[in-house]
This record gives C-alpha cells, sequence and structure tokens, in this order.
C-alpha cells in the first residue's frame, strides 16, 4: 500500500486513485479470506448436525474415492448400513458422521462382510 511517508506528498490525482485502488484491493483480499473462514465453518455445523452420511460425503471428507468407501462398506471395514435410496438397482450406503470420526481416530476395521449386512 502507498504511504504518505514513505513517498512524499501524493502529487497528482492519478497517485491518489492508485493508492485507492491498492487499498480497495488489499481490504477485498482480507473480505474475501474471512468469508472463506465462515464458509468452511458453516460446512462443519452442517456436517455436526447431518447424522448419516452418504458416499460421496464421507469420500470428500476424508480425500478417499467413492469406490474405496463402497468398498470399505461392502467388506465391513467400516460400519455402515443400507438405506431404501437406490443407486441403479443397488441400495445406497449411509455411515454415521460417529464412525467417519471412529475411523479417523482408530484407522479401519477388520475385514468382517457380514458387519454390514
Amino acid at each position: 500500500m502507498l504511504n504518505v511517508l514513505e513517498v512524499g506528498e501524493l502529487r497528482s490525482p492519478g497517485d491518489m486513485r492508485a493508492c485507492a485502488c491498492h487499498e480497495l484491493a488489499q481490504r477485498m483480499m482480507r473480505f474475501e479470506e474471512c468469508l472463506a473462514r465462515l464458509e468452511r465453518r458453516v460446512d462443519r455445523e452442517v456436517r455436526v448436525r447431518q447424522q448419516w452420511l452418504t458416499v460421496a460425503d464421507v469420500s470428500a471428507e476424508l480425500g478417499k474415492s467413492e469406490f474405496t468407501v463402497r468398498e470399505w462398506c461392502r467388506l465391513g471395514r467400516i460400519n455402515a448400513r443400507k438405506c431404501g435410496e437406490r443407486r441403479g438397482a443397488n441400495l445406497q450406503w449411509r455411515i454415521a458422521a460417529e464412525e467417519v470420526d471412529r475411523y479417523r481416530r482408530d484407522g479401519l476395521l477388520a475385514e468382517n462382510p457380514a458387519r454390514n449386512r
């Protein structure tokens, strides 16, 4: 940001406009950073309120592919259940939000395909 103390007095209206534009751009960047923090906080709060997550939700949250999360469900590596919504001819998996927290804390369970039947 231009500072009058650094460059002496501003000599022209163009100098003043440049200073104002630069200051405005910096304020806009701070505003966008604050907005991004608020959006992340709202996303976390919505997730806390949501009891059962979809495979897509869990894969996005953990940075894993949807295929991997479905395989974990199928093999009993995480606790999950099938619900009435269909994906083609098959029921969709749902994973409890607490199970995602348990996975983060303790990792995958031992393989047990009968666990989620």
